[in-house]
């Protein structure tokens, strides 16, 4: 998680984007986390949405895979499937996950599978520590109402640590909400921002 912290900063640098407001997705939300560790004067504020790898197993792991798709599929496609709270042949799902299958075309099932297997261990034994969570700036978390990849009652967990934080939950939308209802992810930014005060440029 770090290095891909380092190489998040790297790329500020090379933009010259001095300091920014993060917004991490599932892992995402953890290396923005690991980002605010390195480098604080770089982090403006945080918004976690579904983030992965916050609290211990099985409080976010406990779901993951319960493949409940109504139709044969390849283990990918089961998987991208719980992505998204609508059937991948939903108008606006099904070239999102086209996409990522393209992505991942040239790597093997195994390969994918071993992958991510070890990416879920490694934040599962790197869970950092709730006194180091508290004073970092989080001022919002979203999250997909039928998200079956990191529940919503993790949400309860994290507004524990941050009780400050604002949540907005996005009804109709899995574990990408900002891929799945594009519009209602804006809006909750937009209440997130605006209630803390942070520019939303």
């Amino acid at each position: 998680m770090a290095a891909f912290a380092a190489g998040v900063l790297d790329v500020m640098d090379a933009t010259g984007i001095p300091r920014a407001v993060l917004i991490g997705n599932s892992m995402g939300g953890r290396i923005a986390v690991e980002m605010a560790f390195a480098a604080p004067e770089r982090v403006e504020a945080l918004v976690l949405v579904a983030p992965a790898g916050l609290t211990p197993p099985p409080g976010w792991l406990k779901a993951v895979p319960k493949f409940r798709v109504p139709y044969e599929s390849s283990l990918r496609d089961l998987a991208l499937a719980q992505m998204f709270a609508r059937p991948l042949d939903a108008p606006r799902t099904e070239p999102l996950a086209e996409a990522e299958r393209e992505a991942l075309q040239d790597v093997g099932l195994a390969e994918f599978v071993k992958g991510s297997a070890r990416c879920l261990a490694e934040m599962a034994r790197s869970v950092p520590p709730e006194a180091r969570l508290g004073p970092l700036p989080l001022k919002g978390l979203v999250w997909g109402r039928e998200d079956r990849y990191v529940l919503p009652e993790v949400a309860g967990i994290l507004q524990g640590i941050w009780p400050k934080a604002r949540l907005e939950m996005i009804g109709d939308a899995g574990h990408v909400p900002h891929l799945e209802r594009p519009e209602a992810f804006a809006e909750a930014l937009k209440k997130i921002l605006a209630e803390s005060g942070t520019s939303d440029s």
